[in-house]
C-alpha cells in the first residue's frame, strides 16, 4: 500500500520534471530566436554598432562597422579600444557624457556630433548614439555617418550666404511676406527706397505702404497666386512713401514654401519703374505726336516691320489706297499696294536703306484695292531702335500733289523775282517821272493862263499821277506780305483795283457799285490787293468767253444770329461782294473752294492756294468770307471787314528827315544778328547802346544799370524769357520804366496784353532806320 502511493507520487514528480524539461527547452528555443533576431538586427542594421566594455574595448562590431571604420573584424572585437577612433577634444566630451549618464542617464544627452578617425585616417562626421547596458559596464555605440549630409550643409549655408549676399546688393527691392501679408524678410533696398528705416518695415503689413485701391489688386493677386500656383511676374502699383510721394512700382509675386512643401506666404522683387514709366510717357507722347502729325498730313505716312508688313498708314493713305485698318490688321504687306513691277527695286532700295545707304526720293506705281492705279513718290528710312533697324517709315505722295508742290514752288520763286523786278523797275520809272513832272510843272509857269497849251501840260500831269499810282502798287506788290494795316476807305480802294483789272481784261465788262459813305476799315492794303486779285482772276477765269463781273462795297450791321453763322461779333462790318457770270461750280466743289492745293484748272495752270490765302487773309483781318454759286448761273464771293472808328488816311506819311537823339538804350533779342543790327542803328542815331542777349540776361543788366538806362527795346518772342515775363519783372524793378516793344509778328494777341499794361509803344520787325528813331524819339519826349 505505502509502495503503492510512493509510487504515485514518484510519477506525479517525473510528470512535473517533464513539464519543466519541456518549458525549459521551449525557452532556449524562446532565447535561440531572439539571439538569432538579434544578430540579424545586427548585422544587418544601417548603422555601424559595436559593444564596449567599460575599459572602452569594443567586444563586438557588425559588419557596417567594418565597412565604414576601414577595419576587420578581428582586427578591432576584443583588440581595439574605442577611444582610438575619435580625436582628443571629442574624448574629452565623451567622457564627459559617460559620466553622466553612469550617475544620471536623464541629464546626459544620448545623441550627439562628432568627428571618427577611420583607419586611412580621414575623419568622417558622424551622428553618435551611446546607451548603457542594464546590469553591466558595457554600452552600445552606433555612428550614423552624415559627412554626407553636413557637407550638404554647409553647402546650403555658403548657398543661403552666397544668396544673402546678393540681396544685400542688388538695386531692387527683395521681400517675403507671410500668408497675412506681414513682412517677414526683405533686403535693404526694400526700406530705404520707400524711405522707411529697417525697423519701421518689419512686421508691416503691404496694407501700410499703399492706397485701399492698390491695396485691393495686391491681395487679389495674392490669392491668385495662392489658389493656382502660378507666380505673376509682373504687378504695377504705387507705393506710399514715408514723405507720402507715390511711387510707381512693379513687383513679382510667387508662393513661399516650408521644408516640408506647405505655403507659408509669398515673395518676390519690386522694381521702382520710374524711369520707365517716364521713358513711356516720353515715348507715347512722341507716338502720339508722330501719330497726330501723321493724321494732319495730306499725304500718305505709313510704317512697316522687316518682312514688308504694313503696321501703320494714316487716315489719308487708307482713303487715297482704299485699304481699311482690317486690311491692316490681317498683315497688308507692301507688296500688296505696289505695281509686281515696282517688286524688285523696292526690295533693293530697303536692303540700301538697312545698310545705312541714302535712297532718296523714288517714283512708285501704286495700287489701290479696286485694282486702279497712280503715281507716288515716296520718301522713306529704316526705323532704328538700339542702333538695329526693325523696319522702314516714309511718306508717300500722289504725283498730282507733286505737281502741285512743285508749281507752288515755282510760282513763289517767279513771285520773288517779279517782285524785285517790279521794285527795280518801279524805283527807276518814279525818277522819270519825277523828273518828266518837274519839267510840266516849269513849263506850266511859263504859259498863259487859259491857253490850250496849259490845258495839255495840266492833262501831262494827271496822266503822270495815274502812272505814279501805277509804280505805287509795283512797289507794294514788291514789298511782300508786310502786314501794314491802315485805316483804309473800301470804296475808293474796291473802285481803284476794279478800274485797274479792266484795263487789264477788256472782255470783261466790270461794274463797281459802292456806297457813298462807306465806314472805314483797318486793312493791310497790300493784302487786300491780293485778295481783289485773286477773286478777279476766278471769276475771269470762270467766264472764258467773256462776261460781267460786278464789285460792290456796303455797310451792313450783323445781328447775333448772322455774326453766329459767320463765326463773327455782332456789329458794325463792311461787305465787298464779287459776282461773276461765269459757269459756277457743283456743291462738291464749291464745299472745297477753300481748301489749300484744291483747284479746278487744267494742271499747270494754278497752284490751288489762290483762293486759301483770300480766306486766310480774311480771317487774319478779323472778317470771313462765304461763296453762293450755281453750275450755269455764276459765282458770288461775300467778304465782311470789321469796320473801324478810327479817321481814313488819305494820305501816305511824307519822308521825315533822320531824327537822332542821345541817351542809353537796352536793347534785348535773343538773335545775334538783331543786336548788331539794332546796335548799329541806334549807334548811328547817337544812341549808347546796352546789348542783353535773351530775357535773363536783360534782366540782370536793367538791374545792374537801371540809373543809365533811359528807354529797353524789347523782343517780345524770346526762348528762356519773353516779352511778357520781361516786361513784368522791369515793371517790378521800375514803375516808371520806358519799353518799346519790338517783334515780327503783328500787334496782336501778347503785344496787345503787355501794351495794355504800361507798355510805351510797338515796332513791327522790320523796321527802317527813320521808324526806329521816330518812335524812340516819341517816347524819351513822353508821346508813346
Amino acid at each position: 500500500m505505502v509502495d503503492r502511493v510512493r509510487a504515485q507520487e514518484m510519477e506525479q514528480e517525473l510528470q512535473q520534471l517533464r513539464g519543466e524539461l519541456l518549458q525549459l527547452q521551449e525557452t532556449t528555443k524562446h532565447l535561440e530566436r531572439c539571439e538569432e533576431l538579434y544578430r540579424a538586427i545586427f548585422e544587418t542594421s544601417g548603422t555601424a554598432i559595436v559593444v564596449i566594455d567599460d575599459d572602452t574595448t569594443i567586444l563586438i562590431a557588425n559588419s557596417n562597422f567594418e565597412h565604414f571604420s576601414g577595419y576587420h573584424r578581428e582586427e578591432v572585437e576584443s583588440k581595439m579600444s574605442w577611444t582610438a577612433f575619435f580625436a582628443e577634444e571629442d574624448l574629452a566630451r565623451m567622457k564627459t557624457y559617460h559620466e553622466q549618464r553612469r550617475i544620471d542617464p536623464a541629464s546626459a544627452p544620448g545623441q550627439y556630433e562628432c568627428r571618427f578617425i577611420c583607419r586611412s585616417g580621414h575623419k568622417r562626421d558622424i551622428l553618435l548614439n551611446i546607451d548603457v547596458i542594464p546590469g553591466t559596464g558595457q554600452s552600445v555605440a552606433s555612428c550614423i555617418d552624415i559627412t554626407a549630409r553636413k557637407e550638404i550643409e554647409g553647402s546650403l549655408r555658403q548657398n543661403e550666404q552666397n544668396y544673402r549676399n546678393i540681396l544685400e546688393s542688388i538695386q531692387e527691392a527683395y521681400y517675403e511676406v507671410d500668408l497675412w501679408g506681414n513682412f517677414t524678410f526683405f533686403n535693404p533696398m526694400a526700406w530705404r527706397g520707400l524711405g522707411y528705416s529697417e525697423e519701421q518695415l518689419k512686421n508691416m503689413n503691404f496694407h501700410a505702404y499703399m492706397d485701399e485701391a492698390d491695396a485691393k489688386k495686391v491681395f487679389d493677386t495674392y490669392h491668385q497666386v495662392f489658389l493656382t500656383g502660378e507666380p505673376v511676374t509682373a504687378m504695377e502699383f504705387n507705393a506710399i512713401m514715408v514723405t507720402g510721394e507715390r511711387l510707381p512700382v512693379e513687383a513679382s509675386v510667387s508662393l513661399r514654401r516650408d521644408s516640408s512643401g506647405n505655403v507659408v506666404g509669398f515673395k518676390g522683387v519690386v522694381r521702382d519703374v520710374r524711369r520707365r514709366k517716364e521713358s513711356e510717357k516720353a515715348l507715347r507722347l512722341s507716338e502720339e505726336r508722330f501719330r497726330d502729325l501723321a493724321e494732319l498730313l495730306p499725304e500718305t505716312v505709313y510704317e512697316a516691320d522687316l518682312d514688308g508688313r504694313i503696321t501703320f498708314v494714316n487716315k489719308n493713305g487708307m482713303e487715297h489706297i482704299g485699304f481699311t485698318e482690317e486690311d491692316v490688321r490681317r498683315g497688308l504687306n507692301l507688296n500688296e499696294v505696289l505695281h509686281a513691277r515696282e517688286l524688285p527695286r523696292l526690295k533693293e532700295n530697303l536692303e540700301k536703306m538697312y545698310r545705312g545707304e541714302k535712297t532718296g526720293l523714288s517714283e512708285y506705281t501704286i495700287l489701290r484695292k479696286d485694282g486702279s492705279t497712280f503715281s507716288g513718290l515716296a520718301h522713306s528710312a529704316p526705323i532704328m531702335r538700339e542702333g538695329r533697324a526693325e523696319g522702314v517709315r516714309g511718306f508717300v505722295v500722289d504725283i498730282t500733289e507733286k505737281k502741285k508742290l512743285e508749281a507752288r514752288l515755282l510760282h513763289v520763286q517767279r513771285m520773288e523775282s517779279i517782285g524785285t523786278l517790279a521794285g527795280g523797275i518801279a524805283h527807276d520809272f518814279n525818277n522819270l517821272l519825277m523828273g518828266i513832272l518837274g519839267n510840266i510843272s516849269l513849263a506850266v509857269m511859263e504859259v498863259d493862263e487859259g491857253s490850250v497849251l496849259q490845258e495839255r501840260l495840266r492833262n501831262m500831269e494827271g496822266y503822270v499821277k495815274r502812272a505814279s499810282d501805277l509804280t505805287r502798287q509795283l512797289l507794294g506788290f514788291a514789298q511782300g506780305g508786310k502786314y501794314e494795316v491802315k485805316v483804309t476807305d473800301l470804296s475808293e480802294f474796291i473802285r481803284r483795283s476794279s478800274d485797274m483789272f479792266a484795263r487789264t481784261r477788256k472782255e470783261v465788262r466790270v461794274h463797281t457799285l459802292t456806297d457813298r459813305e462807306v465806314w472805314p476799315v483797318e486793312i493791310d492794303r497790300a493784302q487786300m490787293e491780293q485778295v481783289m486779285l485773286n477773286l478777279y482772276l476766278n471769276a475771269w477765269e470762270a467766264m472764258p468767253g467773256g462776261g460781267d463781273l460786278y464789285v460792290g462795297v456796303e455797310n451792313v450791321e450783323l445781328s447775333r444770329s448772322d455774326a453766329d453763322a459767320c463765326a463773327l461779333p455782332e456789329g458794325r462790318y463792311v461787305k465787298i461782294m464779287v459776282r461773276d457770270t461765269g459757269k459756277g461750280m457743283d456743291e462738291q466743289t464749291r464745299a472745297r473752294v477753300f481748301d489749300p492745293f484744291f483747284t479746278t484748272r487744267e494742271r499747270g495752270r494754278g497752284t490751288g492756294l489762290g483762293l486759301a490765302s483770300v480766306y486766310g487773309i480774311m480771317k487774319n483781318h478779323g472778317g470771313y468770307v462765304s461763296v453762293q454759286s450755281e453750275p450755269g448761273v455764276g459765282t458770288e464771293f461775300s467778304l465782311y471787314l470789321p469796320a473801324s472808328s478810327r479817321q481814313v488816311e488819305r494820305k501816305a506819311r511824307k519822308r521825315e528827315p533822320l531824327v537822332t537823339g542821345s541817351g542809353c538804350v537796352l536793347l534785348v533779342d535773343d538773335e545775334e544778328m538783331i543786336l548788331d543790327v539794332g546796335e548799329e542803328m541806334l549807334s548811328l542815331l547817337g544812341y549808347r547802346v546796352i546789348r542783353a542777349h535773351g530775357g535773363r540776361v536783360a534782366l540782370e543788366r536793367y538791374a545792374a544799370c537801371r540809373d543809365e538806362i533811359d528807354l529797353v527795346v524789347l523782343d517780345m518772342i524770346m526762348p528762356d524769357l519773353g516779352g511778357k515775363e520781361v516786361f513784368e519783372g522791369l515793371k517790378e524793378m521800375d514803375p516808371q520804366v520806358r519799353v518799346l516793344l519790338s517783334s515780327g509778328y503783328t500787334l496782336d494777341g501778347q503785344a496787345k496784353e503787355i501794351l495794355n499794361k504800361g507798355c510805351r509803344g510797338f515796332i513791327q520787325k522790320p523796321y527802317r532806320l527813320q521808324d526806329i528813331a521816330r518812335k524812340i524819339k516819341e517816347i524819351l519826349r513822353g508821346k508813346g
